[in-house]
C-alpha cells in the first residue's frame, strides 16, 4: 500500500539559472574593467591594489545581485517557477526538443477584478486553433503513502494502452512531477501547475493554500498551451484514510536499510515554512482552511461541533513531537531514523505521525496537506460551477480515489480511473478495452505484490490494526485524525456515487 515519498523534483529542472554566478556577464565586465584601469605596467603597492580590486569586485557583485534579484522577483511573482533567463529558455527548449516555452511579459493595466488578481499569473499565453482530439487537461495528485507509485503506473497505462484522440498524452515530464511541491509565491500560495490541453500530468503533494477562486484560475486559465475548444480540467485526487496512511508511513521508514535518505537529516518537529519571501509557519498556511466550524462546500458537514483542526490540536501534536525528538540521553544528536529504529512502536509511531502532520515544508505534513487540498478542490469546483462565465465556460471535475480501494479491488478501481480519464465514444469496443486493461493492471499489481516491493507495506506487518487503534485512542492524534477520516470518507462517497 505504501508509495515512495517524492520530493517533487523528478523532472530535470536544474538549469544555469539556478547558479547566479554561472556565465555572469557582470562579473566578466568587471574583470575586463580591472584590466583596463590597472595595467600591469603600472607599479601599485600590493595592499592598495588588493583593496582597489576588492572594491571593484564588491561593486560589480552588488550591481549584478540587484539586477538578478529584480528579474528573479518579477518572474517569481508572475509564475511561481524558478529563475528565468535566456539560459533557462535555451536549456528548456533543448530538453523539450526545441519547443519554445512561454515568454512571460508584463501585464497590461486592467480594471481590478478579484477573479483575476494578477493576469500574468493566472492567464495562459493565448489559445491555439488546432488542438488535440482530447479536449481536457488531466492532473493526478498524490501524497506520501497515498499512491505515488500507483499514480505513475496508471499514467503509464494511459500512455501505452490508450493512444489516440480519446485519451490524453503525456507531457515532456512523463509520469514524474514537474514542480518542486514547496514552490509558490507568497501573494497567492498555490503551486503553479502549468497544464496543457490534451495532456495528463502527475504532481506530488502540491500546496494549494490560495483562495478557491485563485485555484480555479490557476488550473483552468493558467498553463502553457490551451486550445480552442478546451473544456477544462479533470483532477484525479489519490487520498487515503489518515490512520492507514500514518501506520503505512511508520512501517515504510522502519525498514532496513531505510528506503529514503531524508530521514537521516530532517527535523520532524520543525514547523517553519521558509519558502523565499514566505516566513509563515505551517499552521499559518494550513489553518485558514482547516479551522472552520463547517463547510458549505461539504454539504455543511460538521465534525462534532469542532473545526477539522484547531490551533490547540496542532500545538499539541507539535509538543508531543518535541517531547520525543532528541530528548533521550542516547538520542541527543540522533536523526529521525535513529529515533524510529530505537523507539518502541507507540513512541516511534507518534513521532513518525507528527512528522506527517506538522512538518509541512520539507517532506512532511501530508496528512494535513491532503485534507486542505480536498477542501480547496471541492470549493474551487463549486466556484467554477456557479461562475462559469468567469472561467470561459470550462469545467473542473474532481474525482477522489483511495489507495485502500485500489489495494482491495485493483481491477475495479483501475477501470473507474480509465473510465474517468478516457473519453467514452459510445462503443462497446472501448468499454471492453478498458475492462481488459483494468484486468491486466490487476495482474501486474498481484505480480508486484508476490515479487515484493519496499514501497508496498500492506499485509507485511501483523501489528497494523493494533497501531491504528492506538492512534484512534490517543488523545493527541485521535481527534484530529478522526475528523480528517470523516472528510476522506465524504469525498470518496461523492466520487463513488
Amino acid at each position: 500500500d505504501g508509495e515512495g515519498r517524492d520530493d517533487g523534483n523528478d523532472a530535470a529542472d536544474t538549469t544555469a539559472a539556478d547558479d547566479p554566478e554561472a556565465d555572469d556577464p557582470a562579473a566578466d565586465s568587471a574583470a575586463r574593467g580591472r584590466e583596463t584601469i590597472i595595467p600591469s605596467t603600472i607599479a601599485i603597492p600590493s595592499t592598495a591594489k588588493a583593496g582597489f580590486t576588492s572594491i571593484l569586485i564588491i561593486v560589480a557583485f552588488a550591481a549584478h545581485t540587484l539586477l538578478y534579484d529584480l528579474l528573479n522577483h518579477r518572474h517569481r511573482e508572475a509564475t511561481g517557477f524558478f529563475d528565468f533567463d535566456k539560459s533557462t529558455t535555451a536549456t528548456a527548449a533543448t530538453a523539450t526538443g526545441g519547443r519554445d516555452l512561454p515568454i512571460w511579459e508584463e501585464p497590461e493595466e486592467v480594471e481590478f477584478d478579484p477573479w483575476r488578481l494578477l493576469p500574468s499569473v493566472f492567464t495562459s499565453q493565448g489559445q491555439e486553433e488546432d488542438g488535440p482530439g482530447y479536449d481536457f487537461s488531466v492532473l493526478l495528485i498524490s501524497y506520501h503513502k497515498t499512491g505515488h507509485d500507483l499514480g505513475e503506473d496508471l499514467v503509464d497505462y494511459i500512455k501505452y494502452e490508450f493512444p489516440g484522440p480519446n485519451a490524453p498524452h503525456l507531457t515532456e515530464y512523463g509520469n514524474k512531477s514537474p514542480l518542486k511541491h514547496r514552490r509558490h509565491p507568497a501573494k497567492t500560495p498555490c503551486a503553479r501547475i502549468h497544464l496543457e490541453t490534451g495532456s495528463i500530468m502527475v504532481q506530488h503533494a502540491p500546496d494549494l493554500f490560495c483562495t478557491p477562486g485563485e485555484l480555479a484560475q490557476i488550473l483552468l486559465l493558467g498553463g502553457d498551451r490551451h486550445f480552442v475548444g478546451d473544456r477544462g480540467v479533470k483532477v484525479v485526487h489519490l487520498v487515503r484514510n489518515p490512520f492507514e496512511m500514518a501506520v503505512s508511513n511508520y512501517h515504510y521508514h522502519t525498514q532496513v536499510p531505510p528506503p529514503e535518505p531524508w530521514v537521516n537529516k530532517q527535523n520532524p518537529c520543525d514547523i517553519e515554512y521558509a519558502e523565499d519571501a514566505i516566513t509563515d509557519t505551517y499552521p499559518e498556511m494550513i489553518l485558514p482552511t482547516l479551522s472552520k466550524m463547517k463547510y458549505a462546500s461539504l454539504n455543511n458537514l460538521e465534525f462534532g461541533g469542532q473545526p477539522l483542526l484547531t490551533r490547540d490540536e496542532f500545538d499539541m501534536i507539535t509538543h508531543d513531537c518535541l517531547s520525543l525528538y532528541q530528548t533521550k540521553k542516547k538520542l541527543k544528536r540522533a536523526s529521525l531514523l535513529d529515533h524510529l529504529m530505537n523507539y518502541d512502536a507507540p513512541e516511534g509511531l507518534r513521532l513518525a505521525t507528527a512528522e506527517m502532520m506538522v512538518q509541512g515544508y520539507h517532506n512532511g505534513g501530508d496528512i494535513l496537506r491532503m485534507a486542505n487540498n480536498m477542501v480547496k478542490l471541492k470549493q474551487a469546483s463549486m466556484k467554477v460551477a456557479s461562475h462559469g462565465d468567469k472561467f470561459q465556460g470550462k469545467e473542473l471535475r474532481v474525482y477522489t480515489m483511495s489507495l485502500d480501494d485500489f489495494i482491495e479491488r485493483p481491477a475495479e478501481m483501475a477501470y473507474k480511473f480509465f473510465d474517468f480519464v478516457v473519453d467514452n465514444d459510445g462503443t462497446d469496443e472501448l468499454r471492453t478495452k478498458k475492462e481488459g486493461v483494468a484486468r491486466r493492471y490487476e495482474q501486474y499489481y498481484e505480480k508486484k505484490m508476490k515479487k515484493g516491493s519496499r514501497h508496498i507495506t500492506h499485509g507485511k506487518n501483523r501489528n497494523s490494526e493494533e497501531l491504528k487503534e492506538y492512534l484512534r485512542q490517543d488523545p493527541v492524534f485521535g481527534p484530529p485524525m478522526g475528523k480528517i477520516e470523516s472528510l476522506v470518507e465524504m469525498c470518496l462517497a461523492e466520487s463513488r456515487g
